[in-house]
């Protein structure tokens, strides 16, 4: 049965980081025929931190489990990502809450993109949904980031009161963009976003003559 790809938000970020070019190729890949479950690089990340804000584990304890991981780049990312998300912590002790994840879809149904919060940080007395960004290699553009953000931001559910603010959070080099930095001048960018990955998702269902795509669930691509 057809389905149609849904990014999640740290994928959906690379695919705006990327030239055209590569682009192209990373949304081919979305619309090929797939029977494969995709494998989440950062998911022992994604639970440490669930673990860690629910107060189920202490952070020694986290660090010790995630030391069983047997791939030693996912290893040694999840662990890194740990630690950096304490030091954020000790700096920024607001209270902790949660929210649901949030759908973007494109204007013509093509894809889908999936905010998930890995915490909900009161700061400056706004709750604010972060996402947090672990990925190598790829460098975050400001101006990229809160125009993804205010997609978000429209998606946002009005009869749903968990969340004032959106914001991704950077473990690469300690950034923390929110979307209430700059929320009026990038509408305009966030609506070009979505017109030209949707241009790229119609030139790739022409390539596979017409149809929806088959598509496991995101698939997050190894840190190298």
């Amino acid at each position: 049965m057809s389905k149609t790809p849904t990014f999640g938000f740290s994928a959906f970020l690379r695919l705006i980081s990327l030239n055209e070019s590569p682009q192209k190729s990373a949304i081919r890949e979305r619309y090929k025929p797939s029977k494969r479950n995709g494998y989440d690089f950062h998911r022992s990340l994604r639970l440490a931190l669930q673990n860690l804000n629910s107060g189920s584990q202490t952070a020694p304890e986290l660090l010790s489990a995630l030391s069983s991981i047997k791939k030693v780049p996912e290893r040694h990312s999840a662990k890194r990502g740990v630690i950096r998300y304490l030091k954020w912590r000790r700096l920024n002790p607001g209270t902790l809450s949660n929210c649901d994840s949030v759908i973007v879809e494109s204007p013509a149904s093509l894809f889908k993109v999936r905010f998930d919060a890995d915490c909900v940080v009161k700061l400056d007395q706004k709750r604010v949904a972060i996402h947090v960004w672990n990925t190598k290699g790829t460098k975050l553009s400001r101006h990229l980031v809160l125009a993804a953000l205010t997609l978000v931001q429209r998606n946002w559910p009005r009869n749903t009161d968990a969340a004032d603010d959106f914001a991704v959070l950077s473990l690469q080099d300690m950034k923390l963009y929110r979307w209430s930095d700059d929320p009026k001048t990038y509408q305009g960018l966030a609506n070009d976003l979505m017109a030209h990955l949707e241009r790229l998702c119609l030139a790739s269902i022409e390539e596979r003559g017409g149809g929806k795509p088959t598509v496991p669930p995101d698939q997050p691509s190894p840190e190298v």
